[in-house]
């Protein structure tokens, strides 16, 4: 949705309406983590920060659990890089 409107608006609108659904599908550990990419991008780390927790603690062999562990590795080591500029 993102790569074809632009706007983060609506890609929020979107993914936050499939979490919704709150079900254990492919679709919704995916939503979650684009939910996770919209937020961090708007400087809202706590909140994108929960939702690949979401995904990484869950009891799945999801190629969207390895994703989200990824992708919080990442964050979590942007973060405390810039955390160390702030020192």
């Amino acid at each position: 949705i993102l790569l074809y409107n632009k706007n983060i608006n609506i890609g929020l609108k979107y993914y936050l309406k499939v979490v919704e659904l709150n079900n254990k599908a492919d679709y919704i550990y995916r939503s979650k983590i684009e939910l996770a990419i919209i937020y961090f991008e708007m400087k809202n780390k706590d909140v994108a920060l929960n939702y690949l927790n979401e995904v990484a603690n869950e009891n799945t062999q999801s190629k969207y659990k390895l994703e989200a562990e990824n992708i919080l590795e990442y964050y979590n080591s942007l973060i405390n890089l810039s955390d160390g500029d702030n020192l």
